[in-house]
């Protein structure tokens, strides 16, 4: 047993009381245990769940977004094969594909060249004339020439004369009559084998130890004479040449292209 002491304040008086404190334990019954040890057992099995739901929950979530990650890697790859392709490939050699089938040299399949054995049709070599205007205003950024100008009109594509820029010549022809066979249409391939000598000139500058196949010239390439005579073998034979002397100094732009965007 103890005291206890109370003091209490009323009005201006303080009052003391003073009474004894029972302090005697009193035992718990056994239905209240029972009660806290099943709230006890119940709040540890809400808490070990909810533990155990927050864990899978964070698993799951885990695996999605190894799934994402697994997809990006993927995808990833998928890029880098594309662009290691893409890389290898040029728009100028991909797109305008100078070849030869048999005598002719072709552009993109067009035959360039006609004499008396196997013809050609003019329209087909119009066409091829017209792919290779269209190459050489490609590159004409990269080597400029702007002494000749050019007009890529397809088939009925144009340049200027050597010493007129203002005069331009059609690098297309047919079989109707003229007096003059072919004049306006020889003037433009003059002007073509023109340009083309002053792109390799133009190359040479970068890389000294560049040279062609073939020994060009303004008016003739190895001898073979670069203007049109009427169904001339030798014509066949100068267009292949020319068109081989392109082939080989866009062939040196593609390298340097790729070595720079290495370097890049």
């Amino acid at each position: 047993a103890g005291w206890i002491i109370l003091y209490r304040r009323t009005g201006g008086c303080v009052l003391l009381c003073i009474g004894r404190l029972d302090t005697r334990c009193q035992p718990v019954p056994h239905q209240t245990l029972m009660r806290a040890d099943l709230s006890t057992a119940t709040l540890t099995l809400m808490t070990r769940r909810g533990w155990l739901r927050q864990n899978q929950n964070l698993e799951f979530e885990l695996a999605l977004r190894l799934e994402v990650v697994s997809s990006l890697e993927f995808q990833m790859s998928w890029i880098l094969q594309k662009l290691h392709h893409l890389s290898g490939l040029n728009i100028l050699n991909d797109c305008i594909f100078i070849w030869h089938s048999g005598p002719y040299a072709t552009v993109n399949d067009f035959r360039i060249g006609r004499h008396i054995n196997r013809q050609v049709n003019w329209n087909e070599v119009n066409a091829a004339f017209g792919q290779v205007i269209l190459l050489l205003s490609s590159i004409r950024d990269i080597v400029a020439k702007p002494s000749i100008m050019l007009v890529p009109l397809g088939s009925f594509s144009k340049i200027s004369k050597v010493d007129d820029s203002g005069f331009f010549c059609q690098l297309y022809s047919d079989d109707s009559f003229s007096l003059l066979p072919k004049r306006n249409f020889n003037l433009a391939l003059l002007s073509l084998a023109k340009y083309i000598q002053d792109i390799h000139w133009q190359l040479k500058t970068r890389d000294p130890s560049l040279q062609l196949p073939y020994n060009l010239t303004d008016k003739k390439i190895d001898n073979y004479v670069v203007a049109y005579a009427q169904n001339d073998r030798t014509w066949v034979v100068a267009m292949k040449m020319l068109l081989s002397d392109l082939k080989w100094s866009l062939a040196w732009l593609i390298k340097q292209s790729v070595i720079n965007s290495v370097v890049k």
